[in-house]
């Protein structure tokens, strides 16, 4: 697997043809499962056509290494941005890719992260505070 990871969001307009992209089929029906029958491929699907999410693509050339999906969430005083799944394999080449979302999120003014992850995520992203099995963060 190629070692250089960048990051990429995917325009609503393309999703449909991202989505038949094997690997991130692949990545994706992970974070369905993980979802706990929430919502399904096409509920996401749905979802980015839209714009209520986003699906970010880490990836290498020819080589899709991760995905997450983030929303936006307002809250009475706070604008967050929340990311809701984050799959794939080789997280030590592309985690730091992380950073680029709250870049993008501060330019579309959000206040703060989310992060709705498993315990173990908490170890790695120590900048991120664990409250329930939530990680927030102020940007």
């Amino acid at each position: 697997m190629p070692s250089s990871v960048d990051l990429y969001k995917v325009d609503a307009e393309d999703i449909g043809r991202v989505l038949v992209d094997h690997l991130v089929a692949r990545l994706l029906a992970k974070a369905v499962e993980r979802s706990r029958g929430k919502q399904d491929g096409d509920d996401i699907a749905a979802a980015i056509e839209t714009g209520r999410m986003q699906l970010w693509l880490l990836a290498a050339p020819g080589q899709i290494a991760a995905i997450a999906l983030t929303e936006i969430s307002e809250y009475p005083r706070k604008k967050v941005c929340r990311v809701i799944a984050c799959v794939g394999e080789g997280r030590e080449r592309w985690q730091h890719h992380l950073a680029g979302i709250e870049d993008w999120a501060k330019e579309i003014g959000c206040d703060g992260m989310e992060l709705v992850a498993r315990k173990g995520w908490a170890r790695v992203m120590s900048d991120y505070e664990l409250t329930h099995v939530m990680l927030e963060k102020g940007i």
